[in-house]
């Protein structure tokens, strides 16, 4: 899964715990790519050297040549989208335009409004929520014997139906790749509840 995150929610991953930070573990454990252009890049530098000299005892450097290295770079030069009433959030679209990357991870209002712009959606970092592998096999397992498996069964399916409705889910190429392994109806039945 590609996604694009949001300056604030960048740099509250890496200074703040919180589902910012969340997020960015995930991204550590390749859970998703980064996308991002070099205004991006840049807004991001900028920013987390104002916050360093508040947060002395973070070094950001490795995060910055981490995402660097291992994020998707694309190219928006010559690419310009003028739709969000703070024009410095404008970039966040034309990367997600540019790279058809589906998905944007802010918590900033002014992008909030504009999720389903050429079909990119915004999430909020508070109401995103990384669905792992146990998830969905909790979830199409044959209800368990084992008292603690079926509390952790139980709860799963109570969250599911009652609490996701109100999150939006994501999930990574890989999760998917594990649930389509083992018993063909029972991979069949993990991958219909990520669907």
């Amino acid at each position: 899964m590609r996604i694009i995150l949001d300056t604030n929610v960048f740099i509250s991953g890496i200074f703040f715990s919180g589902p910012p930070s969340k997020i960015l573990k995930a991204w550590a454990n390749q859970r998703f790519q980064i996308v991002l252009s070099q205004q991006i890049l840049d807004e991001y530098q900028r920013v987390a050297e104002e916050l360093s000299s508040k947060f002395q005892t973070i070094d950001i450097l490795p995060i910055i040549e981490l995402v660097t290295i291992h994020g998707q770079f694309v190219d928006t030069q010559g690419f310009d989208i003028s739709v969000s009433e703070d024009p410095d959030d404008d970039k966040f679209l034309e990367c997600a335009v540019v790279s058809k990357c589906k998905t944007i991870i802010s918590g900033d209002k002014h992008l909030l409004e504009l999720s389903g712009y050429e079909g990119v959606t915004v999430w909020s970092p508070r109401n995103s929520v990384y669905i792992e592998t146990t998830v969905e096999s909790y979830l199409a397992a044959r209800p368990s014997r084992d008292l603690i498996a079926a509390a952790h069964q139980q709860v799963t399916v109570e969250c599911w139906e009652n609490a996701l409705p109100k999150l939006e889910p994501f999930v990574s190429p890989l999760v998917i790749e594990e649930a389509s392994r083992g018993d063909e109806s029972a991979s069949k039945l993990r991958l219909d509840k990520i669907a």
